[in-house]
């Protein structure tokens, strides 16, 4: 984590720049817990776990905190319940 130009600036775990505030993409969320569907499903405490374990910026851990309480067997379920969320860059 960094400071650049006032704003607090965290290095994703592949090392990209992920500026605190910036909206949540798809692309982020999967980065930080594509490692969650190794198991069968994953609940949406599981995906919580798996992103706070992979570092995730805050806004990315309450977004999975607000998903409906069923069970998601692949990344892409979980657009059904976050049709807002953008793919990203």
């Amino acid at each position: 984590m960094y400071q650049a130009d006032n704003t607090t600036v965290r290095q994703d775990q592949h090392g990209n720049a992920a500026r605190s505030g910036a909206p949540v993409t798809r692309t982020e969320v999967i980065d930080t817990i594509a490692h969650a569907f190794d198991a069968p499903s994953a609940t949406p405490d599981d995906l919580v776990a798996a992103a706070r374990g992979s570092h995730a910026r805050a806004e990315v851990v309450d977004l999975l905190s607000r998903l409906p309480g069923r069970r998601y067997v692949r990344p892409q379920d979980m657009w059904n319940d976050l049709p807002d969320v953008p793919i990203g860059d």
